[in-house]
């Protein structure tokens, strides 16, 4: 399972929910992989993140459990920022900085895929910003894609 949700990130909810269901079972053990993919994945679900912490603790790696549990507010943070910077786009969708902004919060919660259309539509705005397509190449290269990040290099 934990494979298919390496090859299938968008399914990364299905990984949560096996983890949560292999935790409340009480088989933390197993439920660990799952939490611990959900988090590579999508650094900031809290879902995955918090559980991640219960779960350490309860396999006795209490102080590293609590440091995932301790993210949680930075978390909670972000996703305020994110939304703000969503609705800053949907306010004023001509100003490519809000977009930029909005790409770097989806890059942090791991969204790449949102992340790329919040790039493309700054590089829309400001096409002569060799930046934004330096951004989108350096996306595309830690999502495995060398041939799209050379593409955007060029």
């Amino acid at each position: 399972a934990r494979k298919a949700l390496e090859a299938n990130p968008n399914e990364i909810e299905y990984g949560y929910r096996a983890g949560l269901m292999l935790f409340q079972l009480g088989r933390a053990d197993e439920a660990l992989p799952y939490f611990n993919t959900v988090v590579q994945f999508r650094p900031a679900h809290e879902g995955a993140v918090f559980n991640l912490g219960r779960t350490l603790q309860i396999l006795c790696r209490v102080e590293e459990g609590q440091r995932y549990i301790d993210s949680i507010p930075q978390i909670r943070d972000l996703h305020q920022k994110a939304m703000l910077a969503e609705q800053q786009v949907q306010t004023y969708p001509e100003n490519p900085d809000y977009w930029i902004e909005l790409a770097g919060y989806m890059i942090q919660m791991g969204f790449s895929d949102r992340a790329e259309s919040a790039l493309n539509a700054a590089i829309a705005l400001k096409p002569d910003e060799l930046s934004l397509l330096s951004d989108l190449a350096n996306l595309a290269f830690s999502r495995g894609d060398t041939t799209m990040a050379i593409a955007r290099y060029n």
